[in-house]
C-alpha cells in the first residue's frame, strides 16, 4: 500500500471515510498547523522561542534498520524551515527576517484549555462563544452529546451551517421540547457543493493522492466549500483594510491572498 515495510511508515490506518487522511493534512486538528507543526502557544513570545518550545527542531537523527547512516528520516530537524515555509506561504512578502516572517500575526493558544470539538462546545455552553461555522458535519447529531451539544448552539448569537441539506444542527431550535423563540441564534444556512459538484484532491495513508473532477455543475446558488471560503476571506480583508484601528488587523491584511483566480485546467496547461 506504499506505507507498510517502509521505513518511518508506522500504522497503516484504514479509514472509514474518503480523503481523511487528507483532512488530517490540512490541519483540520485542533492541536497542529499545516505540516503538523505544532501551534503557537501564550508563552510563545517569537519565532525563536516558539521553535525551540515546539520540540521538533532536534538534532538527534534515526537511522532505520539495513539502511545504516541515512539520515533522511529526521525530516523535524527542519522544522524551523517548515515553519517559515508556511508563513511565507501565508503573508507572502509582509513576511521577512526583519519582522520574524510575520509570526506575531499567528494567534497563540492558552495551553489551559480545551480545543478540542468538546471542550469547543463546552465552552459554547458556558457562553464564552458566540459564533459557530460548520463546514460539512452534524454535531447535533454526530457529538458525543447530542442534547447538550444542541443547547450549546443555543447560547451562541449567530451560527452559520454549510452543507449540501437541511441538517439536525441546522435545526437545533425545532427540537422536542425547546420553544423557539426562546432560541436567540440567529442561523444561517448556506448551500454547498457535493463531492461530484467540485473538484479537488484526495490522498490516503498509503502515499498516493488524486485529483477529481466535478461531472456536473452544482444546483443553483451552491457552492464548493472552498468558494465560499474565498468569497469570506475577500470581504473580511475588505472591511479590515478599511477600519484602521481594529485589532489584530495585520493578520488579516497582510495575509497573501491570491486564490480563487487559477483553475486545475489551467494549471494543467
Amino acid at each position: 500500500l506504499g506505507n507498510m515495510g517502509v521505513a518511518g511508515g508506522g500504522i497503516n490506518a484504514l479509514r472509514g471515510t474518503s480523503n481523511v487522511q487528507g483532512s488530517t493534512d490540512m490541519c483540520l486538528l485542533a492541536h497542529i498547523l499545516p505540516g503538523y507543526l505544532n501551534v503557537p502557544m501564550e508563552g510563545d513570545t517569537d519565532l525563536e522561542t516558539y521553535i525551540k518550545r515546539s520540540g521538533k527542531n532536534t538534532d538527534a537523527t534515526i537511522t532505520p534498520q539495513g539502511l545504516a547512516g541515512d539520515k533522511s528520516s529526521n525530516w523535524w530537524g527542519n522544522s524551523n524551515k517548515y515553519v517559515v515555509s508556511l508563513l511565507k506561504a501565508w503573508y507572502g512578502n509582509a513576511a521577512t527576517k526583519y519582522n520574524d516572517f510575520c509570526f506575531h500575526n499567528l494567534p497563540k493558544c492558552d495551553p489551559t484549555k480545551n480545543y478540542t470539538h468538546i471542550g469547543m462546545f463546552e465552552a459554547m455552553g458556558e457562553g464564552k462563544i458566540k459564533g459557530l461555522w460548520v463546514w460539512g458535519q452534524n454535531p447535533a447529531v454526530g457529538g458525543p452529546n447530542s442534547n447538550g451539544e444542541r443547547e450549546a448552539l443555543g447560547n451562541l448569537d449567530w451560527l452559520v451551517v454549510t452543507d449540501i441539506w437541511m441538517n439536525e444542527t441546522a435545526e437545533f431550535w425545532k427540537r422536542p421540547w425547546v420553544n423557539p423563540p426562546d432560541i436567540k441564534t440567529e442561523v444561517f444556512v448556506l448551500p454547498a457543493a457535493c463531492s461530484y459538484e467540485k473538484e479537488g484532491s484526495i490522498s490516503n495513508s498509503g502515499r498516493w493522492a488524486q485529483w477529481r473532477y466535478k461531472a456536473m455543475e452544482p444546483p443553483e446558488e451552491a457552492m464548493p466549500d472552498l468558494e465560499i471560503m474565498n468569497l469570506l476571506m475577500l470581504k473580511l480583508k475588505e472591511l479590515y483594510e478599511a477600519d484602521k484601528a481594529a485589532p489584530g488587523r495585520e493578520s488579516i491584511t497582510d495575509l497573501e491572498w491570491n486564490y480563487g483566480a487559477i483553475t486545475a485546467d489551467m494549471v494543467a496547461r
